[in-house]
């Protein structure tokens, strides 16, 4: 034994080992520093991801998905589309006050979300009227530029707030085609029909690039899509992103943006009820996302 140094052996019960045979303690060395004790990893949702981890801890979502990167997984945002830092729901009625367009009454409701992600099933089960529709890299997309080209969803809206964006991909040239012998040409536009009962009454909200290369933005009403357009700031151009919002009740207001551009546009109405449609005229166009909710009475 070395000078100056000495040690008693340990024998009986160690404190905090929880055993009295002597053996090592659980959790406390004998020297009194602590263990390193695994810290048990928690998945409340049991989606494989765990809470610590997980960006929708208490609803189950092993893709996390989370379209506009705001930290908060699609599957419990309640605006999956709009950026935000909070989640307020005023009304509670699943619709975040930030794209919920009565946001202070309850009965609104989520009817679609679209991210266009790889199980989208926007290209398959959607109804189609001309165009090349397909869905790829989380964009739901339209490449044939000489074309009108609708496509719906199987939503029946009433009372409409539609929310969407989209890319140019390529814008023009117009083109010319024959409707029951009469000739028509076809610019540059992208937008929306909505609340279309019978093919007798449609709104929409679009973006077009007229023959001057002037662009508008209009709210159409009962298929006069030129009823009170207005002149828009922006350009419509290809590898720009666009917004467009619609809030279709006892009028057709239509929202755009691009950037910091913004314009806006209002028509009354007689009909709300009905199918919606995206089209694409003399363009291809990326869209990026679709969210409608239906609201109350």
């Amino acid at each position: 034994m070395l000078a100056g140094c000495s040690f008693a052996a340990t024998t009986g019960d160690v404190p905090g080992d929880g055993a009295s045979d002597g053996s090592p303690s659980d959790g406390v060395l004998t020297d009194g520093a602590p263990a390193d004790v695994p810290v048990p990893l928690i998945d409340t949702d049991a989606d494989g991801v765990v809470d610590a981890s997980d960006n929708c801890p208490v609803l189950a979502n092993a893709n996390q998905r989370d379209h506009d990167a705001d930290a908060r997984g699609d599957a419990c945002d309640r605006c999956p589309h709009l950026a935000s830092t909070n989640d307020p729901d005023g009304d509670s009625d699943g619709v975040g006050d930030a794209c919920d367009p009565r946001p202070a009454l309850p009965g609104d409701l989520l009817v679609t979300w679209d991210g266009f992600y790889d199980d989208s099933t926007a290209a398959t089960a959607w109804t189609k009227l001309g165009g090349t529709w397909s869905v790829a890299g989380g964009k739901l997309r339209q490449t044939d530029a000489q074309t009108v080209a609708f496509i719906s969803p199987p939503t029946t809206v009433d009372r409409i707030y539609l929310a969407y964006a989209f890319d140019a991909i390529t814008v023009g040239p117009a083109f010319t085609i024959s409707i029951n012998g009469n000739s028509r040409t076809i610019y540059p536009t992208v937008g929306d029909f909505a609340g279309v009962v019978q093919q007798t009454h449609n709104y929409g909200c679009a973006i077009t690039k007229d023959p001057t290369n002037n662009v508008v933005a209009w709210a159409s009403f009962g298929g006069n899509t030129q009823s009170s357009a207005v002149a828009w700031a922006a350009d419509l151009v290809a590898g720009q992103r666009f917004t467009i919002v619609q809030t279709l009740a006892a009028t057709n207001r239509c929202e755009f943006a691009r950037a910091t551009t913004t314009a806006s546009d209002t028509e009354a109405v007689d009909e709300t009820n009905g199918t919606m449609s995206l089209f694409v005229t003399a363009a291809a166009v990326d869209f990026d996302y679709v969210f409608i909710v239906s609201m109350g009475s």
